[in-house]
């Protein structure tokens, strides 16, 4: 049976996630035609604050050996994180974005969870023989724990800084709420760590090929309902029936971007507020592909646009 602790930090990083705001695909858009990186920004603060409190407790804590492992090979993380991001834009929304889009009531997204269990499902990189899975390794030693928990600190104070700085009060609302997301966040992964709400949609996929463990079911269903009663108290619930074009493409988005997260493994979600924050090396070499390959797009997309 799942804790009610599980299900209570999912339920508030779900309220909190979907404040936040932290789409890459959407936060890369803006740093490239609105010439605005507060949505990168806030991803550095989550990042960093998660990262804070999971080396921080374990500072505290002791020897948990929770904190992330290797991941594939260098080239097959360069290559699959690249394809992510392309499944991530096909979709209109990162693993992150689809918990927000969903909360605001947007109905192609659910196409995106199909995907998902879709790509389990078939298993690409596992006939292909590049997949790769989580796996956990002795933390370091108090020395650098203590420096990274202090190095992070530092990036989140420089970062809300100069957000302040740039947008006054004006993002205070969303800056807490991302600050809130990583606290959760890094609480979270420090019990149960590289959960991620794509676990369930992986078990469904499995249905029948591998025991379901149904202890997965309530804590990704209390993600998604604090997004919903997250957006509802804010008012930006917006209930959106699905399109065929959306579905498909949402479809589509979900199968390529969870194909490659099976290569690396993680999707963006796990690599942001998990991998990184436990200084998962693999973790930065994806995700930095991952939003280079989107301010990329965007740029050339950009180009074109105005060319036309």
């Amino acid at each position: 049976m799942t804790d009610l602790w599980t299900i209570g930090l999912a339920a508030g990083l779900g309220w909190y996630l979907a404040r936040a705001a932290l789409c890459a695909v959407a936060a890369t858009q803006e740093a490239i035609q609105a010439q605005r990186p507060t949505g990168l920004t806030l991803q550095v603060i989550a990042l960093g604050t998660s990262a804070v409190v999971l080396l921080g407790l374990t500072l505290w804590i002791g020897d948990v050996g929770r904190l992330p492992g290797d991941g594939g090979t260098r080239l097959t993380v360069a290559l699959a994180a690249c394809i992510m991001a392309l499944g991530a834009m096909l979709n209109g929304g990162c693993y992150l974005g689809s918990i927000m889009y969903l909360g605001r009531g947007k109905a192609n997204f659910l196409f995106s969870l199909l995907g998902i269990v879709l790509a389990v499902r078939v298993d690409l990189p596992g006939a292909w023989g590049i997949a790769s899975h989580p796996s956990l390794r002795p933390q370091p030693g108090n020395s650098v724990l203590g420096v990274a928990t202090l190095g992070f600190t530092v990036i989140v104070l420089l970062a809300v800084r100069t957000l302040r700085r740039t947008h006054g009060v004006s993002l205070d609302a969303r800056m807490g709420a991302t600050l809130f997301a990583g606290v959760l966040a890094g609480t979270l992964m420090l019990h149960s760590p590289g959960w991620g709400y794509a676990a369930v949609l992986n078990a469904v996929g499995r249905w029948g090929i591998a025991p379901f463990d149904a202890t997965l079911v309530a804590p990704a269903a209390a993600l998604f309902l604090g997004a919903v009663a997250s957006c509802i108290a804010a008012g930006t619930w917006a209930p959106a029936a699905p399109t065929w074009m959306g579905a498909a493409r949402c479809l589509t988005g979900g199968f390529v971007m969870e194909s490659a997260a099976h290569c690396i493994p993680g999707g963006n979600d796990v690599l942001l507020l998990w991998v990184m924050p436990g200084l998962g090396g693999y973790g930065l070499l994806a995700y930095s592909l991952l939003l280079s390959t989107m301010l990329l797009i965007w740029r050339l997309f950009g180009q074109r646009a105005q060319h036309v």
